[in-house]
């Protein structure tokens, strides 16, 4: 975790971090997919292209409320890349949230997504992880060369926005995504 991150996460009253792993924008289709993994099938990817076979580190911050460890935001970064400046992150659909139905919240890139999508084997080893307890996990498919962090959303079902971080060249080095809790 950059200091960076360390930063944004000491902003919350009570807090612990993790970091869940890392995920690879694929040359092909260099695009981030934010979304409720249950509906991945139908899942819209952001409309900003990030750098191709870059590889973005995952953590999250959880805050204490109402006694309970909740997820107040997530942060997907490039390494060494600092923003400088933040912009509202817009689906290619031309939405501005997404829809949580099942408490998750995963992040991936589009090959990742296209993979899980039209590959039944790949859903089947997912979904009963996802069903499980509230927390948070990281999916590595090995040779499919498909990697899912996935995490509760903070306060539950509901619509969610995310940011991008830009850097001088108004590339996105950093994607947050908000699950809209009180810090």
């Amino acid at each position: 975790m950059t200091s960076r991150a360390a930063g944004l996460y000491q902003s919350l009253d009570a807090h612990r971090v993790s970091l869940l792993g890392t995920i690879l924008a694929h040359p092909g289709d260099p695009r981030l997919v934010v979304c409720d993994p249950e509906l991945i099938r139908g899942a819209v990817p952001l409309s900003r292209r990030v750098r191709g076979q870059s590889t973005w580190s995952v953590s999250i911050a959880e805050t204490r409320i109402d006694g309970h460890w909740r997820v107040a935001f997530a942060l997907a970064e490039v390494e060494g890349a600092a923003p400088e400046r933040w912009a509202r992150a817009v689906f290619e659909d031309g939405a501005e949230t997404f829809m949580v139905d099942y408490a998750t919240v995963a992040i991936t890139d589009a090959d990742g997504a296209r993979k899980i999508r039209d590959d039944a084997g790949l859903r089947a080893k997912i979904s009963p992880w996802v069903r499980g307890p509230a927390g948070c996990w990281f999916f590595d498919a090995g040779s499919a060369s498909c990697h899912l962090a996935w995490f509760s959303s903070g306060l539950g079902d509901g619509r969610y926005g995310a940011w991008w971080g830009l850097d001088a060249t108004d590339e996105p080095v950093t994607l947050l995504v908000d699950l809209a809790l009180p810090a």
